[in-house]
């Protein structure tokens, strides 16, 4: 089996036909690699401004400057939803902003692999699968309503 070459090799074998002086031909190798991770970190700064500026721009807050809350769930058994008031942020990554935190809520809830921790890790896992259903249930109406 061939191993394949790294494409900087190919390019410099390449630079080497064109212009047979190894030190100028690796120096161009290397002011590309240097561009290639400028561009990659600008890219993907630019990306994290644009996506977390639009989720903190979705957020409404009350008289207490604390996030209001559209969407919960009653027991389990009933479902009270909206859609989310700004769409910037579900516009741009086809994801709600409340079904971000439902999914950060269940990730939040500790989960032990101490093993003396049993009885506790029990009702944590219930716990956890419990409000999973919940949320899940409740994620697919928020959706549903944010795509019409």
């Amino acid at each position: 089996m061939e191993e394949e070459i790294p494409n900087n090799a190919k390019i410099y074998m390449l630079l080497l036909c064109k212009l047979p002086i190894t030190q100028l031909c690796s120096k161009i190798i290397y002011l590309k690699k240097q561009v290639e991770i400028k561009e990659a970190y600008d890219f993907h700064i630019n990306l994290w401004n644009t996506i977390t500026s639009k989720y903190f721009k979705s957020f409404e807050l009350d008289e207490y400057n604390c996030r209001r809350i559209y969407s919960y769930t009653l027991d389990g058994k009933y479902y009270i939803c909206e859609k989310d008031k700004c769409l910037d942020f579900y516009n741009h990554t086809k994801i709600s902003y409340q079904v971000r935190d439902l999914l950060m809520d269940i990730l939040s809830i500790p989960y032990y692999n101490n093993m003396d921790m049993n009885i506790i890790n029990d009702d944590y896992k219930d716990y956890r699968s419990s409000k999973d259903i919940e949320f899940g249930i409740l994620s697919k109406l928020i959706m549903d309503k944010c795509n019409y």
